[in-house]
């Protein structure tokens, strides 16, 4: 397989690259599958002129950690958006930006709920971020291909850039002195989320407005990284629109 060739899994992923006109090296498909499903699939790429290949389910075994669903499809890479035009084009209130986010679920969780705000456009460095992958496609259900992604040297050049166009810049923090759910936000926020082990870097801490925290109020004190990005994601949704 060529370097530049990203694998996809799945009937969704699949479905969400095809609408999003994604480029298709190739797809393989299970001849044991007989799925209503797989032959609309099959319908699609005939018309799209799109390549796929009929195998045995032998050949699945190389990808039998995935969820592939008897149908694996090749794509180029994810592209990636200039971070200035995306905020000139005034088409998204949340900017979400990843620190030390190296998990690949994470990573795909994370996306597949930016996706599906309709609001976000997401920010990573190019370096101590997990990489965007098969795995990560799949995660994010397909999400990935109807989300802008930025990709800058660090998260700080993000940061000035982002104030220079007075768009507030927020931290999530259990150890924020303030509440998540009775803060009021600006028109546009950027969002900054870490790891659950490192959290988000001092250096990046120090740029930010303020931090925000949400309340937890049983024995376990934190969240899974995506679940804590869903919350503070829809309560900006919530407050904007309800």
């Amino acid at each position: 397989m060529k370097n530049n060739i990203s694998l996809i899994y799945g009937i969704n992923s699949i479905k969400e690259a095809i609408k999003t006109n994604e480029n298709f090296y190739k797809v393989w498909i299970s001849n044991e599958i007989n799925s209503k499903k797989i032959n609309e699939l099959k319908d699609i790429f005939k018309s799209k002129k799109i390549s796929f290949k009929l195998v045995p389910n032998l050949w699945f075994n190389k990808h039998k950690d995935k969820n592939h669903q008897g149908i694996v499809g090749s794509i180029s890479p994810v592209k990636f958006y200039d971070l200035e035009s995306l905020i000139v084009k005034n088409e998204s209130s949340i900017f979400l930006l990843l620190d030390n986010i190296t998990d690949t679920r994470n990573l795909g969780a994370i996306i597949r709920t930016a996706s599906a705000s309709g609001l976000c456009n997401i920010i990573i460095p190019n370096s101590g971020c997990a990489p965007i992958n098969s795995e990560t496609i799949k995660t994010s259900s397909g999400g990935i291909f109807s989300t802008k992604i930025s990709k800058v040297n660090h998260l700080k050049d993000a940061i000035f850039i982002l104030k220079n166009y007075d768009i507030e810049i927020v931290s999530a923090s259990e150890k924020s002195d303030k509440i998540l759910f009775e803060n009021t936000f600006k028109d546009k926020v950027a969002l900054i989320i870490g790891s659950e082990d490192k959290g988000i870097s001092k250096s990046i801490l120090k740029l930010c407005d303020y931090s925000l925290k949400i309340p937890m109020y049983g024995n376990l004190k934190s969240l899974n990284v995506s679940v804590s990005t869903g919350i503070f994601i829809y309560e900006i949704l919530r407050k904007r629109r309800f």
